[in-house]
């Protein structure tokens, strides 16, 4: 068990249920309340986690709660999300599609039909999200279909993702993520729950 998300969880009163996976990054587990607690080590994901924290978008996992511990490591608490093999396969297809196209191929060997019929909401979701991503000037990039779910309505939506490249180039890291320790410092009152020895 990760010693981050025991102390976390436990300040949150709830526990952690199970283990979900590890990737490149970081380490999720699933919480008592069905939600996700992970620690990564993306900064990018992070201060995109960060920024989305409190707003309630459409195609995003909402996310409840952000933390830096004292050693620097971070943690984000989100929604969980519905993780569907059909919509994986569905998301595959379209980016395919649009691959080929992209190249100048015109003939893709994809029965037209089942196209329209399986990939054509996924299609109208992602054009959605986009214009959600741009509008609230989030920048996101790393979509794929490792990171695509449904919410509890069935809306598509994404979550670990993080900023564009272009946009942490012009990030001064550091500053950002000291504000956000401030931020943090302020708001726990000196809260010692939130200390873990190294």
């Amino acid at each position: 068990m990760n010693k981050y998300c025991e102390a976390w969880a436990e300040k949150l009163g709830i526990e952690i249920a199970e283990y979900m996976g590890a990737g490149d990054n970081g380490i999720a587990f699933k919480t008592s309340d069905d939600k996700v607690m992970k620690i990564t080590g993306d900064v990018g994901e992070f201060l995109h986690a960060h920024n989305l924290k409190g707003k309630s978008l459409k195609h995003f996992a909402e996310i409840y709660d952000t933390r830096i511990f004292l050693d620097g490591t971070m943690g984000i608490l989100m929604e969980k999300l519905e993780i569907c093999e059909e919509l994986k396969e569905q998301f595959k297809t379209l980016c395919s599609i649009a691959k080929s196209k992209n190249m100048g191929i015109e003939e893709v060997d994809i029965d037209e039909d089942e196209y329209f019929d399986s990939v054509y909401d996924l299609q109208q979701n992602i054009a959605e999200l986009f214009t959600e991503d741009h509008q609230n000037r989030l920048f996101s990039s790393d979509l794929h279909h490792d990171n695509i779910g449904l919410k509890e309505d069935g809306t598509i939506a994404v979550f670990d993702m993080r900023y564009d490249e272009h946009i942490l180039i012009k990030l001064d890291i550091e500053t950002e993520l000291n504000k956000i320790k401030h931020e943090q410092y302020h708001s726990l009152h000196q809260d010692r729950s939130y200390v873990i020895e190294r």
